[in-house]
This record gives C-alpha cells, structure tokens and sequence, in this order.
C-alpha cells in the first residue's frame, strides 16, 4: 500500500505525558490514547489530537490504530472534541510521523517502540479494569 503523508509536509509527533508533570488538564487522556501534536506557531503550545477509544471500538484496540486516527483527524482537520492546545512542556514526544501506511504509523524515533508499547499495556490494563468492574 502506498503511504498516506500529510499534505502540507508537516512532521507531526507522537507524545505522551511528560514523566513526572502532575497536571489536571492532562486528565482529559484515557490510560493509553494515541496522543498526536502539531507545534503552533508561537513555539510554546502544540495543537493536540487524541484517540483513547473510550467507547470500545473495534478497530482502535491497537496503540498504532489510535495514533492513525488521531493523526488523520489532525492532517485533515477533522472536527473533534479530542482535541486541544496545550504547552509542549507537558508532553515527550516519542515518534515522528511523516505518513502513515497499512494503519501502521511511520518513522519511530529512538526507543519509542518501547514506550509505545507501555502505552498499549497501560489501554489493556485499563480496558480490563472497566470491564471487571460492569461485571
């Protein structure tokens, strides 16, 4: 399949919640969203995308389908209530996306599967905490 890019040549990047930052607007992001940021002009805040597929959705279990959504949401300026402005401070980016192929997110920066793959634990765990508590 042929890469999907941003059409304007953005680089936008993958974040999570910077370690340590205790923030209660950092509490708008369900355990393990898929949380894309566009730098703003004024080099202080980034635009933020999220996707934390609060209500189950079937083709969002995967950390890569939640980022995809969320940066296509971004790319195209979809409208959304998951998304926000916030200082980059909060954030640690993790991966560059330059496009997206197959539902997979492209260029990874160093180390990033890891903490990617952190954030997917953290979606499980959660999942399976709601889901022991309907029961």
């Amino acid at each position: 399949m042929t890469p999907e890019l941003d059409p304007m040549g953005r680089i936008t990047y993958v974040c999570v919640p910077k370690p340590g930052v205790v923030d209660p607007t950092l509490a708008m992001f369900a355990p393990g969203s898929g949380i894309v940021a566009l730098p703003m002009s004024n080099d202080r805040y980034v635009r933020v995308y999220y996707e934390g597929n609060l209500y189950g959705a079937g083709n969002q279990h995967a950390i890569d389908e939640r980022i995809v959504n969320a940066w296509g949401r971004l790319v195209y300026r979809y409208p959304t209530i998951a998304m926000t402005a916030l200082p980059y401070e909060k954030f640690e980016a993790i991966l560059e996306i330059v496009g997206t192929t197959d539902g997979k997110v492209l260029c990874l920066l160093e180390g990033g599967r890891a903490k990617l793959d952190a954030v997917q634990a953290e979606y499980i765990a959660n999942r399976a905490n709601r889901a022991q508590r309907a029961a």
